[in-house]
């Protein structure tokens, strides 16, 4: 019993973990400087989606390319209709 007991304490051993730590980046002041002076790449206009679903509808189909290839409005989908119209365009 004794060898069995033995087993399991080797078994359950834990390996150690070496503690990796990282190299230290340091920005030059310069370079500091001019990312304060600059900062058009982190600044992005905000673009919210509409409050309800019907205007996020009415936004998806203003879109220009959805506008000039389907007819009339986003509803019509008679496939004949579609390419009929599409014929007449081009």
């Amino acid at each position: 019993l004794e060898a069995g007991a033995l087993d399991r304490q080797q078994e359950r051993r834990r390996r150690k973990r070496r503690l990796i730590i990282d190299d230290q980046k340091n920005i030059g002041g310069e370079e500091m400087k001019s990312n304060m002076a600059d900062y058009s790449d982190t600044l992005q206009p905000l673009d919210l989606a509409p409050p309800t679903r019907r205007l996020m509808r009415m936004k998806e189909s203003g879109i220009v390319e959805k506008l000039f290839h389907l007819p009339g409005c986003v509803f019509m989908k008679a496939k004949p209709l579609v390419r009929v119209s599409i014929r007449k365009l081009e």
